[in-house]
């Protein structure tokens, strides 16, 4: 998702037999989506998809799977219905901070809905929810940050995050260029 500023290319949605020959080709069981837009903006293909992976699951050809989204993806209960129907056990999406002023310097549209609705939702679907978080140390106090991290901690309806990174300048991306005209790089 970091990238997606960058890249020229169109997003790609393959056809569900095609992405069920590619799973029985892996010999795995158990399938990760590393795919940027899984939900896509066709809902006919989404779960058209979902169906797919149903029979996989019910054939035996498909223990579970997981894949990354983004948050819009939670606005409907349905679709959190169908993808644990389907085998789905874990999803990745970028909660990237709980500080409301880090994701507006960040320019993300997690903004849109409220985190912790969406990560309960999530889990009351019986899907783990997988995140991480950026914490800038160059745009946020110590006290801001370590604010985070209590909120976190103390909050024992949500998981902790997969990960902690710091903001990254990706070649190509609007923080690279913010970096380099501030001679940051």
């Amino acid at each position: 998702f970091c990238t997606m500023s960058i890249r020229s290319s169109p997003y790609v949605n393959f056809d569900p037999e095609q992405v069920r020959r590619q799973i029985l080709n892996t010999k795995k069981k158990r399938i990760f989506f590393l795919d940027n837009n899984f939900y896509g903006n066709n809902i006919h293909q989404f779960e058209s998809k979902l169906e797919m992976l149903k029979e996989m699951k019910q054939r035996g050809e498909l223990t579970s799977w997981g894949a990354e989204l983004t948050a819009d993806f939670f606005m409907k209960e349905r679709n959190l219905k169908l993808a644990r129907e389907s085998g789905c056990t874990a999803l990745f999406c970028g909660v990237e901070s709980f500080d409301r002023e880090s994701l507006t310097a960040f320019d993300t549209r997690q903004t849109v809905t409220d985190q912790l609705q969406l990560i309960r939702r999530c889990l009351n679907a019986g899907i783990l929810f997988i995140y991480g978080i950026i914490l800038d140390p160059t745009r946020r106090t110590i006290r801001s940050l370590q604010a985070e991290f209590e909120f976190i901690l103390n909050n024992d309806e949500i998981p902790l995050p997969g990960y902690l990174t710091l903001p990254i300048p990706l070649l190509g991306t609007p923080l690279f260029f913010e970096s380099l005209d501030s001679d940051a790089i």
